[in-house]
């Protein structure tokens, strides 16, 4: 129980100097000086990352406005890419009645565990 009382002595003597602290004003100063510092800090963080969001938002904007061309090149490849994409998954896909003997030959592989679902 020793710990209990040396641990409330020590957060008593940390409330009172925090208190004295604050209560002079070198002290009251430095704090305020430190605390606007880091909203500062915060602010400009908090600034950049609107400004960026908007800066974003306008350009996409644009985009879809059709006022900025950009974005053609990267719509063009897009497109390319898809179109041969689904050109190989048709000419190498497996007929329907092909796949679905696969399937049936795989499920009828399948061991019998005893039970359902």
């Amino acid at each position: 129980m020793g710990s209990g009382i040396s641990s409330t002595t020590d957060w008593a003597r940390l409330a009172l100097k925090l208190g004295l602290m604050l209560t002079e004003p070198k002290g009251r100063a430095e704090i305020g000086g430190r605390f606007k510092d880091q909203v500062g800090s915060v602010t400009d963080t908090i600034t950049e990352k609107y400004d960026d969001a908007m800066d974003r938002l306008g350009a996409a904007h644009s985009a879809l406005r059709g006022k900025n061309s950009s974005w053609a090149p990267g719509l063009t490849g897009f497109l390319l890419g898809a179109g041969v994409g689904v050109g190989l998954a048709l000419l190498f896909a497996p007929t329907a009645s092909n796949a679905a003997g696969k399937i049936r030959e795989a499920v009828a592989s399948m061991p019998y565990t005893g039970t359902e679902g």
